[in-house]
């Protein structure tokens, strides 16, 4: 990119490249200011929306503006702070004398704004910065992105610049000099240009505007060391920081090797991105919009960590639970659970409220109790008793854990037992055999989403409410997928929407219910029905009059086992929904809507 422009390249090493958004002008709705500094600098910034901090740090020879395009995509769903660094946009300027560094500026802005922590995102110069940070002051970030840049291989703050070193900048100024800064700009803004992809000419406009509001002040004077750099690599490679990074290099840019940085941070990963070059957030900012999006709501903020090799807050999910405060009125409390197989029994106690507990894909929940298993008093466990995992506190939620009881076939052996009202899954394995999943709790709501659910019989049994959203259910065995118990007079009992209802190989006799109660109510809707659901479709157990009590029935299902003309006098076949809208059915008397809301709606990659 500066082959063609080799009087440039000093000034270059020292700086580093940056570029500036698309789209120039004010924000709407955001509000600026002013914070201090060490040694009386001012460093401005401005903010906008709510939600979780994102700071949004610029590149080299521009300002915040260059973030025109990014803000308004993320103020919708984050707080975004996008400061000028101290010499740069609105803030103060630098000087030759005073000491002090991009990132410890960043900090005190936390500081001043009372943020503990921020996803914090750099460009260039930007990513130098960030690089620092995720390097320096780890416990302060949430995850870090770094795009064209990352933790330089200069001389830090604590190394003092050389007598070579002042020679060469003094002869870099004059030469600078005696070009004249007007034309400086003009072939520094081609170089900017360059490497962009075949859409960079709409980077130009605000690119001119923001290299020409520039000081220049930095190519023009000796600058103190503004980044840890060599000091940030050597405190990365001892820390090994849990920090979650995403590292962004333009296409155009990209040498086919990967950042060296990777193999210091555990939970980083590379990403590029398709034609465009450094300038990636102006050259194609929808593309890097979504990839900074995606990552985001990838990584939301936890309370605790929760990893099983030692590299969290804590080695068990119990523990974690533990640690969230009791009876907590306001707020969600997020627990981030590593992959990992993690061989404990969880307990979440009724004063534990609106806790999540969000897994990353590969963690495991397992351990191997049964009904007649003897406890140390020489007592049965029973089956209540042998869950993996209890939950007794309402407002509860789990995303991507597998809980499993590995008890194998051996009788009733629970994998989740809840005893909770408004508790739900997203994308969770529930693995056993019989009585995978007991929802103990009368007339409590229950939403399974996307879930996968084995078992062999009465692998979903009990009282509540449980609405199934595009489930998978899978017998391991001949038998029964449900066996509820719903209590006389509640309206509904389970109900199965677009749930695909699959077998291992050789089952072959498998029913849709029986009802444990008299009371019993499934309801199957538009489900694929595999050929190992019998005609019959549902048994009467031992009820004498089941036709009387029960209330069991399908709409459109369809697959080798449907049938819409069972046999058995106590089914029927719905003409309409008019009673089945999920969202009015769960929405209670307070209008609990896990549907809608995006606190489940999350993924967490692994990195």
């Amino acid at each position: 990119m500066l082959h063609d422009l080799k009087h440039l390249c000093g000034w270059l090493l020292v700086a580093g490249l940056s570029l500036g958004g698309t789209c120039y002008g004010a924000v709407s709705s955001a509000s600026d200011g002013f914070i201090p500094v060490s040694h009386g600098g001012q460093l401005y910034y401005q903010e906008q929306g709510e939600g979780e901090p994102v700071i949004l740090l610029h590149g080299h020879s521009l300002d915040s503006r260059m973030w025109d395009q990014q803000v308004p995509a993320l103020a919708n769903h984050y707080r975004v702070i996008r400061p000028d660094f101290r010499g740069y946009g609105k803030s103060s300027a630098q000087t030759e004398k005073h000491q002090f560094t991009h990132v410890d500026d960043i900090i005190t802005l936390m500081d001043s704004l009372h943020l503990d922590k921020a996803h914090v995102v750099g460009l260039s110069m930007g990513a130098f910065v960030a690089g620092d940070m995720v390097a320096i002051y780890p416990e302060r970030m949430l995850s870090c992105l770094l795009a064209s840049g990352g933790i330089r291989s200069t001389p830090g703050p604590h190394t003092p610049m050389t007598a070579a070193e002042k020679k060469q900048r003094n002869q870099e100024i004059a030469a600078l000099k005696r070009q004249g800064i007007d034309q400086y700009k003009k072939e520094w803004i081609e170089v900017l240009m360059k490497s962009g992809g075949s859409d960079r000419e709409q980077m130009r406009p605000a690119l001119t505007r923001m290299v020409e509001d520039w000081s220049a002040w930095q190519p023009l004077h000796k600058e103190v060391r503004l980044f840890y750099a060599r000091e940030a690599m050597d405190s990365l490679v001892r820390r090994r920081p849990n920090v979650p990074t995403l590292i962004l290099t333009g296409e155009n840019e990209h040498d086919g090797q990967k950042p060296a940085m990777l193999q210091h941070l555990p939970y980083g990963r590379h990403k590029v991105l398709a034609n465009c070059g450094h300038m990636m957030n102006m050259d194609q900012p929808e593309a890097f919009n979504n990839t900074l999006l995606d990552f985001l709501a990838a990584h939301p903020r936890y309370a605790f960590v929760v990893d099983a090799a030692g590299n969290g807050d804590f080695r068990t999910i119990q523990e974690a639970i533990h640690a969230c405060p009791d009876f907590r009125k306001w707020g969600r409390i997020v627990i981030l659970v590593r992959k990992g197989t993690y061989h404990e029994k969880v307990i979440v106690p009724e004063s534990k409220r609106n806790v999540t507990l969000l897994a990353e894909e590969g963690a495991v929940l397992t351990y191997g109790d049964w009904a007649q298993k003897l406890n140390r008093f020489r007592e049965e466990v029973s089956t209540s008793g042998s869950a993996t995992l209890f939950v007794f506190a309402p407002d509860f939620r789990a995303e991507n854990l597998t809980i499993r009881n590995s008890a194998g076939p051996i009788g009733q052996a629970v994998a989740c037992m809840i005893s909770a009202d408004r508790v739900s899954f997203k994308n969770c394995r529930f693995e056993g055999h019989q009585d995978t999943i007991y929802t103990y709790g009368m007339g409590d709501r229950l939403y399974f989403s996307h879930c996968y659910i084995e078992g062999t019989v009465d692998y979903i049994f009990g009282w509540s409410l449980a609405i199934f959203d595009h489930c998978q259910l899978h017998s391991l065995a001949d038998g029964y997928i449900t066996a509820p118990s719903t209590a006389e007079g509640q309206k509904h009992g389970y109900l199965f929407y677009d749930c695909q209802l699959t077998a291992a190989p050789g089952v072959q006799k498998v029913y849709l219910s029986r009802p444990w109660r008299p009371y019993a109510q499934a309801v199957f809707i538009r489900c694929q029905e595999g050929k190992h659901i019998t005609p019959a479709g549902f048994d009467p157990w031992d009820k004498k009059e089941p036709a009387r009590t029960t209330f069991y029935a399908e709409y459109e299902c369809t697959g080798e086992g449907a049938n819409a003309n069972r046999p058995c006098s106590f089914t029927k076949q719905l003409n309409d929904l008019s009673d089945y809208d999920m969202r009015q059915i769960l929405a209670g008397d307070d209008s609990w809507q896990p549907i809608d809301d995006s606190n489940i709606v999350m993924r967490v990659r692994v990195f």
